[in-house]
């Protein structure tokens, strides 16, 4: 992987000091390129600051119009927001692409803090041998978009944004960042990758805030893949409608107090995230303290460990806390914390009780010496979601779940693959 050279040190003096640099990257080489301009046009009510520089890279679907980087401004046009020369036909599913634009950005843009937005549409795959399949044609229903997966059919609900993440329930594994010139996404452990290098290359510890724009990513799979990337992560466990992050608001809260952290920024995009969706939208936003994920697992281990030292008895407790515990639009999501809560209403073991007692002690309430340090949600479907979800399929788990560092850090896969089969 090549990275971009230092940028030229007057340039540096020029931003160094500043408490923030917002990179927000765009993936929208695909059906959302109106989207991401309108989001553009809304970053740009507020602009940078001399406190708060705001870069993007838009990679377009529009034929003719190459990928180029922005720092963005409230009076200039886009075109003249436009740093160097375009980047020509880019390929956004690619970690190298990622990577670059980070390291690009840091450069260039040396600050205090630094906040990494994907920005996304990925409705990605792999058959049966894991390979990637061809970008397939869809058909639009009143039910979801048609998509033909290697022979068998699937709806996948119509979204600005459906859900990037390789955690899934059949051969329909999601990615990140889709490109539909390229037909590639990225996965999480593509983003691990590029992301670890722009640290290393660049003396930075971690990311203050890493933000999923996105549909449903707020699962604890996913915090844990990017654990030693961000210090705090910022995301939706539900779909999110249309408008995706109000972006004005957010940015305006930040320049006006931009001695903000990452907690404190992340629990901006969940306030104004929340007020901002449509009173009669199911709407979940969350802010993870990661640096507290490790005793999560720890107390998620030790629940497991009690159900795989006497499944015939814990056996119906724990299918039974999964059929009653709060999901989302992709039903094998369940609320980590109402799945405990069910098993410890319901369950006669003490010690059983006792395990999801610990484990639901640690997601709440939420607050800023919590592993949940924001969380906000709205609407009946949603009423008992908590901050962060957990894999646990209806059916046959999905092979791709064993790529994924908690399965191998953690007993969760094994519990499932002992429970469920596979």
């Amino acid at each position: 992987m090549t990275l971009p050279c230092a940028a030229p040190p007057d340039a540096k003096a020029t931003f160094a000091g500043r408490r923030w640099t917002i990179m927000v990257y765009m993936a929208a080489d695909n059906d959302l390129e109106a989207q991401a301009l309108a989001d553009l046009a809304e970053i740009k009510t507020v602009g940078s600051t001399p406190q708060v520089t705001i870069v993007a890279q838009l990679d377009r679907a529009q034929p003719g119009q190459p990928t180029r980087r922005y720092y963005l401004t409230r009076l200039r046009t886009l075109e003249g927001d436009a740093v160097g020369p375009p980047l020509g036909e880019t390929n956004s599913g690619d970690a190298g692409d990622l990577a670059r634009f980070v390291a690009w950005a840091v450069e260039t843009y040396p600050a205090d803090r630094y906040a990494l937005v994907l920005w996304n549409h990925g409705v990605g795959w792999h058959d049966v041998r894991g390979s990637i399949a061809p970008w397939p044609a869809m058909e639009p229903s009143a039910e979801g978009d048609r998509v033909d997966a290697g022979g068998s059919e699937a709806r996948l609900p119509v979204l600005r944004r459906p859900l990037f993440r390789q955690v899934v329930a059949s051969a329909l594994a999601r990615g990140i960042a889709w490109d539909a010139s390229s037909q590639d996404f990225l996965d999480n452990a593509e983003i691990k990758r590029a992301l670890d290098a722009v640290l290393l290359l660049s003396g930075i510890e971690r990311f203050d805030l890493l933000g999923f724009d996105a549909c449903q990513m707020q699962m604890l799979e996913v915090a844990y893949q990017v654990r030693t990337l961000a210090r705090y992560v910022v995301a939706s466990q539900e779909i999110e409608p249309d408008g995706g992050w109000p972006y004005h608001t957010i940015l305006r809260r930040l320049v006006a107090w931009p001695e903000a952290d990452g907690a404190q920024l992340g629990a901006m995009v969940v306030d104004a995230y929340l007020r901002a969706c449509e009173p009669t939208a199911a709407a979940t936003q969350s802010v993870l303290d990661v640096a507290r994920i490790d005793d999560v697992a720890s107390a998620l281990n030790a629940l497991c460990r009690c159900v795989l030292s006497n499944v015939a008895s814990a056996r119906p407790f724990v299918v039974g806390a999964a059929r009653a515990a709060q999901r989302f639009r992709d039903p094998d999501c369940r609320d980590l914390y109402d799945f405990c809560r069910v098993i410890w209403d319901h369950t006669a073991d003490v010690a059983l009780r006792a395990r999801a007692y610990e484990l639901m002690a640690l997601l709440k309430p939420a607050g800023p010496d919590r592993f949940v340090v924001a969380e906000g949600h709205r609407g009946q479907p949603v009423e008992r979601a908590h901050g962060v979800s957990i894999y646990y399929p209806d059916g046959a788990i999905s092979p791709y779940y064993r790529r994924l560092d908690l399965s191998y850090d953690a007993l969760w896969g094994e519990m499932l693959r002992t429970l469920l089969g596979g």
